[in-house]
This record gives C-alpha cells, sequence and structure tokens, in this order.
C-alpha cells in the first residue's frame, strides 16, 4: 500500500505543479524502490550541505495551510540543523520558476509516467548547482488527507493522535449529523536528491489533524457507535512543537534518524 500510494503522489506532482491542486495520499515514511535503508541512511550520513526548497515549490500549497505552514518550515530547519546540517535555501519564485522549465523539458520529452517527477527534480538540481554547492537537494511539501479514525485517535502517515471532542449544549441540526470514518488531516512530503539529481529518499509524515468532533450535549461520545457527532474545522493547528517534530521525523526517516534528533549541531 505504501509504495503504491508513494507512486501515485509521484505521478501527480508534474501535473498538480501546473493545475494547482494538492496531492492526497494513503502512506507512512517511506524509502526509494530499490535502494536498501542502509544506503539511504549512508546518504543522510556524509551530506553535509543541504539545499532546501521552500515549501510545496512542486505542488499547490493548500489554502488552509499557507499561514500555519511557516510552524512546518521553523521545525524542518530545526531538525535539519540539530542533525549537525549546513542549510541553504532559494527564494520561492526562482524556485518555482526553475521547476516549471524542468517540468516544461521533461513534458517536450518524455510521455507522462511515474518517472516525470524524478526527471524533472533532477534536471531542477543540476540547474541548481550551477549557482551553489551542496550535498543534497531537499523538497519539503505538506498536503491534506484523510486520516483513517480508530476510536477516538487518528491514524495516518505513521502517527496517532487523540481526536478533540467538545459537547455542544444544545441538540446537533440533523443535517449535519454524519458517520464520517475519516479525519481532515495534514502530513509533510519529503524528496531527496543527491548532487548528480539522484533520489535517495522519499517519505511522509503525519503533522496535525484539521478537525475536531462535537457530540451532542449527554449523548455517547463513542465515535464508533454514535451518530450525534460532526466534524469541525480546529481554529489553530501547527501549534505543538512536539506533534510537528514527530511528524517531520517520520518523513525524513531513514535518511536521518530520528533517535538523533536532540544531538547538537556540529
Amino acid at each position: 500500500m505504501v509504495r503504491h500510494a508513494l507512486q501515485r503522489i509521484v505521478r501527480q506532482l508534474v501535473r498538480l505543479s501546473i493545475v494547482g491542486v494538492s496531492a492526497l495520499a494513503c502512506a507512512s515514511s517511506s524509502r526509494v524502490e530499490g535502494v536498501a535503508a542502509s544506503d539511504v541512511a549512508a546518504a543522510g550520513s556524509v551530506a553535509r550541505v543541504l539545499l532546501v526548497l521552500p515549501l510545496n515549490v512542486t505542488m499547490a500549497m493548500p489554502k488552509d495551510l499557507e499561514g500555519p505552514s511557516l510552524a512546518v518550515w521553523a521545525e524542518i530547519e530545526n531538525y535539519l540543523r540539530a542533525h549537525g546540517k549546513q542549510l541553504k535555501t532559494v527564494s520561492y519564485q526562482d524556485a518555482r520558476r526553475l521547476w516549471l522549465v524542468s517540468v516544461g523539458r521533461v513534458r517536450r520529452s518524455e510521455q507522462h509516467d511515474a518517472a516525470d517527477f524524478a526527471t524533472a527534480a533532477k534536471l531542477l538540481t543540476l540547474e541548481l548547482r550551477r549557482h551553489t554547492e551542496f550535498d543534497a537537494l531537499v523538497v519539503p511539501s505538506v498536503f491534506i488527507q484523510q486520516a483513517s479514525i480508530a476510536g477516538t485517535r487518528a491514524v495516518w502517515d505513521g502517527v496517532s493522535r487523540p481526536i478533540e471532542i467538545r459537547r455542544n449544549h444544545r441538540k446537533i441540526r440533523r443535517n449535519r449529523l454524519h458517520a464520517s470514518r475519516t479525519a481532515r488531516s495534514a502530513s509533510l512530503h519529503v524528496a531527496v536528491f543527491d548532487a548528480s539529481g539522484r533520489m535517495v529518499h522519499e517519505g511522509q509524515g503525519g503533522l496535525d489533524l484539521l478537525v475536531r468532533a462535537q457530540f451532542d450535549e449527554g449523548l455517547s461520545e463513542d465515535m464508533a457507535t454514535s451518530k450525534f457527532w460532526y466534524f469541525e474545522g480546529r481554529p489553530e493547528f501547527f501549534d505543538d512543537p512536539a506533534l510537528l517534530h514527530e511528524g517531520v521525523a517520520k518523513a525524513f526517516d531513514p535518511f536521518l534518524s530520528p533517535e538523533l534528533r536532540d544531538r547538537e549541531p556540529l
């Protein structure tokens, strides 16, 4: 399931860079097919200078995540520095322009398939190398998907989070009742390429729930059996650094080991 889900993302990313629609997936942190986890970890160990693209250069940023995503970017920087990495970046405008040029070159030369994203990213890597030196290119994106509900918890992309439950002091209007088995959530997708443009890592990690449950006052809060509840958007999310830390670590594993996350930068 993980491999197929990530393949769907890869097929979508080049297309989505043009049409501006967010990708959906149900995969957790994963490895590049055919590359051993030990080799991915070795690549992460020797890469000292990382060029980190701004969030969502290769796919549209969901409108709901635009402002809150600044906290995700800060956690990515903190996490990479905690692993002793030297960071570089480029402006969103320049990165986006070069990405679209790379996409255009791929579209003119190849049929669309699962290799499109990796091929365009390789061209982008080589172009960026003409302007600055780095050991690996990091391409991060945040996106919205549906988490599975297990009891009063939501499970997706390697994380399990409690669902916030609120009591409604008046009866819920019946047209808002539902028995959803999924919850709207946000994840981080990360792709890493070495200096030659070869993909060495791809993974995802769950970041935060975007909804909370409302129950009618006095009724059961058993989400598996009660029909008297509904989801509403949470007014704030991405506000817990520990949750963001967990999701970022999942997305970078095994390129960077979660066990080293608290190490002081070299």
